[in-house]
């Protein structure tokens, strides 16, 4: 459908060449992005555009700021375009051919890595973003590149069938570290940079982003592409992530711990694959990117997402049952605590995003966050469906459906289309308690959700041990750097302070990953009252041993637990929830 739109757009544009040409290039220092684009100039008048906004970062930039000495000539001679912030006019007459130079400032990491995204940093031929496009990139000898764009020979340039798959493609480039698997048949890259990356166990990583990627292409049937990219900004956490998805690729800063908040992400990012970048409203696609676009459905293309990324990582086996549970209540918890339950609904929190920030929007929702609101209704709705139609039907098959609508490149999905799908699965009955869900404000019904899976929520106090200081993995330094001090070990411990052993447990790892193992085994078994001998070096370089005793601390909090006596076929709808079979 695409390609037939763009045929006859193009005779009757009566444009000579109906292609865009990209040449990126850096140098030694490399402190900005030189980018040229080449193109026959547009019937009507041409001007280039820098877009507002990156799609699936729902807020307004002002990307066009950083353009610097912009250069145009028309037919080989030097012309001036006509600036109005995001866009240049330039004085060319129709199949003329036109050629734009300009500059975007940028610096390369402490690994040696310059790493930019499309929207901020490719502008536009006004009109046009549906046209192929090239992009050559010249780099200095010894300089690798990563993308998600399809491989070709060497020395051809890289092809793109518009501008949207063209920004939509990050890149990294230079001393990359680079690892690769194949899954399912797909080529995927993993283009390490940051100053973390020196801590990361290369094989526990393959072997955690391999598994979401064969479990998630399982789950839909297939791969949608034939490459993808793992853009990954390692920092020297224990844990955490944040990320950013693509079309075929994403971009992820990451502790180097990859602790289960770090392989959230990752599986989160993934999902998008499908869910919002081909299973997306009709609006985020092709795109306009003067204004944010408004929909209905990023609960759904968010919150979902999250809901299935961790899921998901439980049916594979890298998160437990426990694991989802505590996902369920944390998220759960942020919608109810927030000063706007009971105000704002899953829909407004997404359709209304664009007027938070004075009108430049944000990556989070209107009034209450749609990750969390998503993730807890599409909990809610999940259970419901596989209650109503005892378990022939889920949440799993609403996401299929809208994968089947939205294929091969079909068009984006109507506002309705969750609700519609629902209905058809679930009954008429069902529509009452979407609405109330989705377009209400203030109705969670989490707790009688989780009954209707054999489970209770169960308000809790639990005593914990205490071991009286926090700490950071910290391999380069040979063992856990002391960041806090508590009360029990006042006066023995400093921060700063390198714990190289405690007991028999020396923390001499290569990695982070294998130190917070070790961390993870020895607490364990760590009980209160429990004496802790620790070999300690101090900032004098000086190693001194230490004794400290367990103390106990109180952490109230909810725990989801399996209720009693539960019915034999409630026992097998919560499996198949939890491990996608009875």
């Amino acid at each position: 459908m695409r390609a037939t739109f763009l045929a006859l757009a193009l005779v009757a544009a009566g444009v000579a060449q109906a292609q865009v040409d990209y040449t990126v290039s850096y140098g030694n220092p490399a402190d900005k992005l030189t980018v040229t684009l080449e193109f026959a100039a547009s019937p009507n008048g041409t001007a280039v555009r820098m877009p507002n906004w990156a799609p699936g970062a729902y807020v307004l930039r002002d990307n066009f700021a950083a353009v610097q000495n912009l250069a145009v000539t028309v037919n080989g001679q030097a012309v001036q375009a006509t600036n109005d912030k995001d866009r240049w006019a330039i004085p060319a007459r129709s199949g003329q051919r036109v050629r734009v130079t300009y500059a975007v400032p940028t610096s390369k990491d402490v690994t040696g890595v310059l790493h930019w995204s499309g929207p901020s940093t490719y502008l536009y031929v006004e009109g046009r973003t549906q046209e192929p496009c090239t992009l050559r990139i010249n780099v200095p000898a010894g300089d690798r590149i990563s993308h998600g764009l399809p491989d070709v020979p060497a020395g051809q340039p890289w092809r793109a069938p518009t501008y949207d798959v063209l920004a939509d493609n990050p890149v990294s480039a230079g001393d990359l570290q680079m690892l690769t698997y194949t899954a399912r048949g797909a080529k995927h890259e993993i283009a390490l940079r940051g100053v973390g990356r020196q801590f990361v166990d290369a094989e526990a990583l393959i072997e955690s982003c391999k598994q979401v990627s064969e479990t998630q292409i399982d789950f839909f049937g297939g791969y949608p592409d034939t490459k993808y990219v793992w853009h990954f900004n390692v920092n020297n956490a224990h844990d955490g992530a944040g990320g950013l998805e693509h079309l075929s690729s994403t971009q992820i800063s990451y502790g180097a711990g990859m602790g289960k908040g770090a392989v959230g992400v990752f599986s989160h990012e993934y999902f998008h694959l499908w869910n919002v970048k081909r299973i997306r409203s009709e609006v985020l696609g092709p795109f306009d990117y003067t204004k944010l676009p408004v929909t209905g459905a990023l609960w759904w293309l968010e919150g979902v997402t999250d809901y299935y990324a961790h899921l998901l990582l439980t049916r594979s086996g890298q998160h437990n049952d426990q694991d989802m549970y505590n996902r369920i209540i944390s998220n759960t918890n942020a919608v109810r605590r927030n000063e706007n339950w009971g105000k704002v609904s899953p829909d407004e929190s997404s359709r209304r995003v664009g007027e938070t920030n004075n009108g430049r929007g944000n990556s989070n929702g209107f009034g209450i966050s749609y990750y969390n609101y998503g993730f807890a209704a599409g909990f809610c709705l999940d259970a419901e469906i596989r209650h109503r139609t005892g378990n022939k039907y889920s949440l799993d098959d609403v996401m299929r459906e809208l994968w089947r609508m939205t294929k091969d490149d079909q068009p984006g999905f109507p506002e309705d289309a969750i609700r519609t799908i629902t209905i058809k699965l679930a009954g008429p009955d069902i529509a009452p308690f979407y609405d109330k869900l989705i377009h209400g404000p203030g109705y969670l019904p989490v707790e009688e959700q989780l009954q209707k899976l054999g489970l209770t929520w169960t308000e809790t106090e639990r005593r914990i041990p205490d071991v009286g200081f926090v700490y950071l993995a910290q391999p380069d330094k040979g063992g856990l750097q002391v960041r806090l001090v508590r009360a029990g070990a006042e006066g023995k411990l400093n921060q700063d302070d390198v714990i190289t052993q405690i007991g028999s447990t020396k923390f001499d790892q290569d990695t982070m990953r294998d130190q917070l193992d070790a961390v993870e085994h020895l607490m364990e078994d760590i009980q209160v009252g429990d004496t802790l001998n620790l070999v300690v070096k101090g900032a004098d370089g000086q190693t001194r041993n230490v004794s400290l005793t367990v103390g106990e601390a109180v952490a109230p909090g909810v725990e989801i637990r399996r209720q009693r006596g539960t019915a034999n076929h409630v026992v097998r709808m919560r499996l198949n929830w939890l491990n996608g079979r009875a």
